[in-house]
């Protein structure tokens, strides 16, 4: 339930060797599943990968809710694969599959938030328009379920999104609902430690609508906060775009 791993490896298999001979279907599957998240904690996608599509090739036709969660999950972990290895159509297809399947169990809030993913395969696409149609959609819907929070913390991509085709109104609202409603900042509106892109993405911003000194600031922030290098990529590709700008 709370998606650590909580066995050895060597335990998850015996168990696995176990269901795969004794179990029924839905042991077989969420013993598959388990393992497969085992293996993706480990960054062994090859074997997630093959443990994943071991759930799909056990799977049976049934009506209980749980066992098409599950399902529903697998399709969401494999297009997380998928994803990783820039497979976009691959992954679109294990995305409306997980819709599908969450739709199938009646888990309207789990089939929303797939929905949501969704933009991720056009984004790879370089089809912004897309991107921003199923974000709006899927952001307003979690807005009219009560799931503000949720909503909130998909304005960062939508904000992305606007800025690439220069709609900052629309970018500078995502970026304050965000701020307002997401919950990822302490009480002196620093962001919580693992979101620091985030600051990128607002320098981005500022200098999109020609505040420069901020977007120093905010480039700045996030290379004096940086955890990964990813994050000093970042840092750095804004201010090299904040030196062509400045000449």
């Amino acid at each position: 339930a709370t998606d650590r791993p909580f066995m050895e490896l060597d335990t998850i298999k015996d168990l696995s060797e176990h269901y795969q001979k004794n179990g029924t279907p839905k042991d077989r599957l969420a013993i598959s599943y388990l393992m497969g998240r085992a293996y993706m904690k480990r960054k062994e996608l090859r074997q997630a990968y093959l443990a994943f599509q071991r759930c799909l090739k056990d799977s049976v036709s049934t009506d209980d809710q749980k066992y098409n969660t599950l399902l529903s999950k697998t399709h969401i972990q494999l297009s997380g694969i998928y994803n990783g290895r820039h497979m976009a159509d691959e992954e679109m297809d294990e995305l409306h599959k997980a819709i599908y399947m969450a739709q199938k169990a009646g888990n309207d809030t789990l089939a929303l938030l797939c929905k949501t993913y969704l933009f991720s395969p056009y984004k790879a696409k370089n089809d912004t328009a897309m991107v921003i149609k199923i974000l709006e959609n899927a952001c307003s819907e979690m807005r009219a379920k009560g799931m503000i929070q949720q909503s909130a913390g998909h304005q960062t991509a939508l904000m992305n999104a606007y800025i690439k085709v220069k709609d900052y109104d629309n970018a500078r609202k995502s970026m304050e609902i965000f701020e307002r409603e997401s919950g990822f900042f302490d009480e002196h509106g620093n962001i919580i430690r693992g979101r620091e892109i985030f600051y990128y993405k607002k320098g981005l911003l500022m200098l999109g609508i020609g505040k420069r000194d901020s977007a120093e600031f905010f480039f700045r922030k996030l290379l004096a906060n940086a955890q990964n290098p990813s994050n000093v990529e970042a840092a750095n590709k804004g201010l090299l775009e904040l030196y062509k700008v400045l000449n």
